[in-house]
């Protein structure tokens, strides 16, 4: 009896690599602090509204970085 073997080439330029799990904790993080920070807007345009336009910089900065760490 003859047994058939396949040998597959694999290109590993095609295989997905995970990322290291501090830039998938980092990503989690700012995310978490960008969508605080605009629901923080609401509440600091109540109580103190010198604060809103800070939590908007700091919502649209860690949006921006949150998006790059998704991209990469």
């Amino acid at each position: 009896m003859e047994v058939l073997s396949c040998t597959i080439e694999i290109d590993k330029n095609l295989i997905p690599s995970r990322l290291p799990d501090w830039i998938i904790w980092l990503a989690f993080l700012v995310g978490l602090i960008g969508a605080s920070a605009l629901r923080l807007i609401l509440i600091a345009k109540a109580y103190k509204p010198e604060l809103i336009r800070p939590l908007w910089y700091m919502a649209v900065c860690c949006n921006m970085i949150f998006f790059y760490l998704e991209h990469i």
